[in-house]
């Protein structure tokens, strides 16, 4: 029986395994790529996002993307988040450069989310020396949000200290009718407070773009 050859994203080797008589393999170091199809991936992330109980909000994403490179976003609730937090992507789309997502807090009433946009591009641009991933910040100075009527915060993006360097990843929200997107800042007494604690203390005064206490 022939070597089995698993090729997927995996770097820059695939893995080789070979079968004993029993029919159980034995996985190997990795090898040489030996396939077109086994790429190495760059990953990225934004800031944390907030998002209330059953809201929907659309953001946009640029970084690494091109016509030449296969780039998708994911998101998945914070580990340190309500175990009910759910998170959907209701859709992706891309125009040049740039891509779409429609993202939904659905883990019923009551529930908020907080994640953090990932994206992936493939084959890899950085490789061999990747770039070093960026950590989050230990204080939230500023965030983008997206505000209703009522100035009630629909959703935020903590936006890191890092948004501004050369080739860091961008973002930003849009809003829909009857809401606005401000970028603001946040008080120093709530800087080491989470996302969703920031978003359910404050409302926004849209005359003064300024966040206000409950």
């Amino acid at each position: 029986m022939g070597a089995l050859v698993l090729s997927g994203v995996l770097g820059a080797g695939t893995v080789t395994a070979a079968p004993t008589k029993a029919g159980v393999g034995s996985q190997q170091a990795l090898a040489p790529a030996t396939s077109p199809y086994s790429v190495g991936v760059d990953s990225s992330t934004w800031g944390s996002t907030y998002l209330a109980p059953g809201a929907e909000s659309s953001w946009w994403y640029t970084w690494e993307f091109d016509d030449h490179h296969w780039s998708r976003m994911s998101g998945l609730p914070k580990d340190d988040g309500p175990p009910e937090a759910a998170l959907q992507m209701v859709w992706e789309w891309a125009n040049k450069g740039k891509i779409w997502v429609n993202w939904r807090a659905n883990g019923g009433p009551g529930w908020s989310v907080t994640f953090t946009p990932t994206a992936l591009v493939a084959p890899a641009k950085f490789s061999p020396a990747p770039r070093t991933p960026r950590s989050p910040d230990a204080t939230i100075t500023r965030i983008e949000a997206v505000y209703d009527d009522q100035g009630t915060i629909v959703s935020a993006y903590a936006i890191p200290s890092w948004a501004g360097e050369p080739g860091a990843p961008q973002c930003g929200a849009t809003a829909r009718e009857g809401q606005s997107v401000a970028t603001l800042d946040v008080p120093a007494a709530y800087a080491r407070r989470s996302l969703a604690d920031i978003a359910n203390a404050f409302h926004v005064d849209g005359a003064a773009r300024a966040l206000v206490l409950r």
